[in-house]
């Protein structure tokens, strides 16, 4: 009977321990289908972002913890490694993914950022912070691009391209309005007058072309350019404001 009451005991603490450890290792993360961990002191819940009414609160039910931990938590053989994961008290995993990690990095009431680039091999090849703006990063071209979006004023976006296989950094690019096929479609007006650029997303060298159509001379280039669409690989349609001030749809075969 001894044995018995020493085994049940060490059950029990092993149980709590998994629960600790899990609650550490999920508490805040959001995860790609949308699920959100919390640990409120007494339980710890998990909500789907896109049903906020439609929580699941787990207690000790060890085997559904169990489940929920195979799926959502991040170790060290799954999806990112979490070595990767500084531990610094003021910073807060916000979104994760397989290829980047943005973190609330807020103090004092003052808000801040920070986002980490991970290559296909786990290690942080980016890191950097901003000031009130949530950075933007997108998933592109079938998961093989990351589009990192950082706002820098009304209607103005500074945006680099990162080539998940070829572990590559593109340029930065000025508020471009499509990225697709390898090219990225963006408004330049540095030369005086507004012309629309084509161009290779990691080496103008490859494929490098600009278009002048009757834009409107707008304070913003890119408020000129509506919409921009690749019908195929070498052939885009736009739909821009005309000097007129309408608008108009041209089809760009690129050379």
């Amino acid at each position: 009977m001894k044995h018995k009451f020493i085994f049940i005991i060490g059950l029990s603490v092993a149980k709590l321990l998994y629960i600790i450890i899990f609650i550490t290792a999920c508490n805040g993360y959001i995860y790609e289908d949308g699920a959100y961990i919390s640990n409120s002191g007494s339980h710890y819940e998990v909500s789907l972002l896109n049903a906020p009414n439609s929580n699941k609160i787990l207690d000790e039910d060890y085997k559904e913890t169990e489940h929920i931990n195979e799926n959502y938590c991040l170790n060290k053989e799954n999806e990112i490694n979490i070595n990767n994961i500084t531990e610094e008290s003021n910073r807060n995993a916000m979104i994760i993914r397989d290829n980047y990690i943005v973190y609330d990095v807020t103090k004092d009431n003052r808000p801040e950022y920070e986002y980490e680039i991970i290559n296909e091999s786990g290690d942080i090849v980016k890191r950097e912070r901003t000031w009130r703006i949530n950075p933007i990063i997108e998933y592109l071209d079938n998961d093989s691009l990351l589009s990192i979006i950082i706002s820098v004023g009304a209607n103005t976006t500074q945006t680099q391209y990162y080539d998940v296989r070829n572990d590559l950094f593109s340029e930065i690019y000025e508020t471009p309005i499509l990225a697709k096929h390898g090219k990225v479609v963006y408004m330049d007006a540095s030369s005086g007058t507004h012309v629309l650029v084509v161009s290779d997303i990691f080496d103008a060298n490859i494929y490098y072309s600009e278009f002048q159509l009757d834009f409107h001379p707008s304070a913003n280039p890119a408020d000129t350019l509506l919409r921009a669409e690749f019908l195929d690989d070498n052939t885009l349609m736009v739909v821009y404001i005309s000097l007129l001030g309408d608008e108009q749809e041209a089809i760009l075969v690129l050379h």
